[in-house]
C-alpha cells in the first residue's frame, strides 16, 4: 500500500502481540499452559512500582511466527479487573490457527483429558472451529482452514454458498474426528457444503498461530471486516 501523503510503498503489517488483562493472573496462565502445551518464554512477577501500563504479573506466549513478524500472546494482571469479560467494548475472541487437521484434533484430544471441551464446534465452510472459555470468559478459537491453497480458501469468502451462510454449520466434533481419522470426509465437508479439505494433507508446524482477532463494538452503524492477507492475519469489527 501507498503512504497517503508520498509515494512510499509500505508493507501491509502483521498483527504480532495480543494482551489478555485479567485479575484472575495465576489460573488464565495456566489454562493456556494447557491450551497451547507450551510454557511462556518470559514471566515477571509482581513489581515493586508499577509502571504506566498498569501490569503486575506478566506472562508471554511465543505463537508460530517468522521473524520479525513474531506472534505473541501477552497475559497482564491488572488489580480490578472483573473477573469476566462483558458488555464494555473489547475483544470478542481470538484465533489460534492449526496447520492440519491431524494438530486440531490432536489438540482437542489431550485438552478433552485435562477435562477441556468447547462449549461451540463448526464447520465455517473456511475452516473448522473448535470455540473454547477461558477461566476469565474470553473465547479462544482453535482453527484449521479447509483449502489447500491460499486462492481458494479466500476465493470461497466471494461465492454465494459462503455470503448466505456464514457461520456454516454445528458439527458433533466427536463424530467429526471418528470420520476423518477412520478415512471417511467429515460429516459437513464437500458433500453437505462444498467447502474443501486441505487439511487432509497433514503439515507440521511448530504451535500455534494466532490467525485473527474479532473486536466488539456499538459505535460504528456496519460491520467492518478487515483482511490483512500477509500471514492469513484477519482483523474483524463486529456490531453487538
Amino acid at each position: 500500500m501507498k503512504n497517503r501523503t508520498t509515494s512510499i510503498s509500505i508493507p501491509i503489517p502483521a498483527l504480532s502481540e495480543i494482551v489478555l488483562k485479567t485479575g484472575n493472573f495465576d489460573h488464565l496462565k495456566d489454562w493456556y499452559v494447557k491450551a497451547l502445551a507450551i510454557e511462556p518464554f518470559f514471566t515477571r512477577p509482581r513489581p515493586e512500582e508499577v509502571s504506566w501500563t498498569g501490569a503486575q504479573q506478566i506472562a508471554f506466549f511465543k505463537l508460530a511466527g517468522v521473524y520479525p513478524y513474531q506472534q505473541v500472546l501477552g497475559i497482564f494482571e491488572i488489580d480490578g479487573t472483573w473477573n469476566a469479560p462483558h458488555t464494555d467494548p473489547g475483544l470478542h475472541h481470538l484465533q489460534l490457527g492449526h496447520g492440519s487437521f491431524d494438530e486440531l484434533f490432536d489438540r482437542y484430544d489431550e485438552l478433552k483429558q485435562a477435562n477441556i471441551l468447547p462449549s461451540e464446534t463448526w464447520n465455517h465452510g473456511v475452516s473448522t472451529s473448535f470455540y473454547y472459555h477461558d477461566p476469565d470468559g474470553n473465547l479462544a478459537e482453535m482453527n484449521c482452514v479447509n483449502f489447500a491453497t491460499e486462492t481458494e480458501f479466500f476465493g470461497y469468502f466471494e461465492t454465494d454458498a459462503y455470503k448466505s451462510n456464514v457461520s456454516g454449520i454445528a458439527i458433533d466434533v466427536e463424530e467429526y474426528i471418528s470420520r476423518y481419522r477412520g478415512g471417511n470426509t467429515p460429516r459437513g465437508f464437500s458433500e453437505d457444503s462444498g467447502v474443501g479439505t486441505s487439511c487432509l494433507e497433514p503439515r507440521k508446524i511448530i504451535t500455534n498461530k494466532l490467525s485473527h482477532v474479532i473486536f466488539k463494538t456499538h459505535t460504528i452503524a456496519r460491520r467492518i471486516v478487515l483482511f490483512f492477507h500477509r500471514h492469513n492475519l484477519f482483523v474483524a469489527i463486529n456490531t453487538i
